[in-house]
């Protein structure tokens, strides 16, 4: 099975060559989307979204290009925080009704360009602009989302184009995962999840910012504090690192929660845990501060995984210690995969990461 790198880097491999591509939501049964670059928009690739799609193209934008463009929220939408952010809706001022492939593949090549202004298009229309959200799929898990952060990792203007894919199973129906997967394989279109990109963004974006960096004396010698803060789960970590003193040994990563974390080192099972990594040889306790179930399982996962590449570690032992709600991670570092719930049940006392 493709690796979640191996997936998004197809699928914006196709968005760059004007193809489209289908995404998948976080669940199996959640609605099943095509996408294309607004800026690679062509005749043939709107023709191939109204053909097996809901008919409604949409346009996917960042706040800063609504704005710009004075693209004004559509009146009287309900509005919560997961829904997609529709504004008004826009054609090109061109010849042309507007609702043809042609007519709207321009309307979106035009909200692709930056030198395009508000006066370009005529309100209303028949292409369907929606603002994502400032985080991208990190902060909405949205079509529209996924469209511009696919759009950016391609490398291209951060907009896009998307509609639901209908089911051709049943016509009134949307597609789910599994009839999504067999279109794909049907039309030789790249498929790719939400999820996965999510996992992609952690692994080759930079999220957590460095609050602090102090070396504290110990009776193991020199430990390097440092303090990181997520701009994604908003958790705050301060790690504490013995340098290797035997560069053969993996090093030992040691995970643990407390109310407030800081560079003096003061709780007891945190000194236990610099105990056990100084005994290792190197390595690093990781403490994060309780957030009360606030930030997600998955997102504190991909903090650990950046912690963890940060370190430079690439094959580590992560150790749990035997207290209540303790945490042992599994997964993969160089895919930010860790699978195991947080906080979690017992499980064995230590596990190699693979490369």
């Amino acid at each position: 099975m493709d690796s979640p790198t191996t997936r998004v880097q197809r699928a914006t491999s196709e968005l760059y060559a004007g193809r489209p591509v289908v995404l998948t939501g976080a669940n199996p049964t959640d609605d099943a989307h095509l996408l294309i670059a607004a800026e690679k928009s062509t005749v043939e690739s709107v023709s191939f979204l109204v053909r097996y799609g809901s008919g409604l193209v949409c346009a996917a934008l960042t706040g800063s290009e609504c704005d710009r463009l004075e693209l004004a929220p559509m009146v009287g939408a309900d509005k919560t925080d997961a829904d997609t952010e529709y504004t008004v809706s826009i054609d090109a001022v061109a010849p042309g009704t507007g609702i043809s492939a042609a007519d709207r593949a321009r309307t979106l090549r035009l909200l692709a360009d930056s030198s395009s202004a508000a006066n370009a298009f005529t309100r209303p229309g028949h292409v369907l602009p929606a603002r994502t959200a400032s985080g991208g799929v990190l902060a909405r898990r949205g079509p529209a989302e996924a469209a511009v952060d696919l759009a950016a990792a391609a490398g291209l203007h951060r907009a896009g184009a998307f509609t639901a894919l209908a089911s051709e199973a049943d016509p009134i129906l949307i597609a789910d995962t599994a009839e999504a997967e067999r279109f794909a394989d049907a039309h030789d279109v790249a498929i790719v999840s939400i999820e996965e990109l999510v996992a992609y963004r952690r692994t080759t974006e930079l999220h957590l910012q460095t609050q602090f960096a102090v070396i504290r004396n110990s009776d193991y010698g020199h430990v390097h504090c440092v303090g990181y803060r997520s701009d994604v789960s908003d958790v705050e970590y301060v790690t504490y690192s013995i340098d290797s003193s035997s560069p053969a040994a993996n090093p030992l990563v040691c995970f643990e929660q407390e109310v407030d974390p800081a560079p003096h080192l003061s709780t007891g099972v945190a000194t236990a845990a610099l105990a056990a990594v100084a005994e290792n040889g190197y390595g690093t306790v990781i403490v994060a501060r309780r957030n009360e179930g606030r930030a997600s399982t998955a997102d504190i996962c991909a903090d650990l995984a950046e912690i963890v590449r940060d370190c430079g570690y690439r094959s580590p032992f992560l150790h749990n210690f035997p207290t209540p709600q303790r945490t042992l991670l599994s997964g993969r570092v160089g895919e930010t995969h860790f699978q195991t719930a947080w906080p979690a049940p017992a499980l064995p006392p230590r596990l190699t990461l693979a490369q």
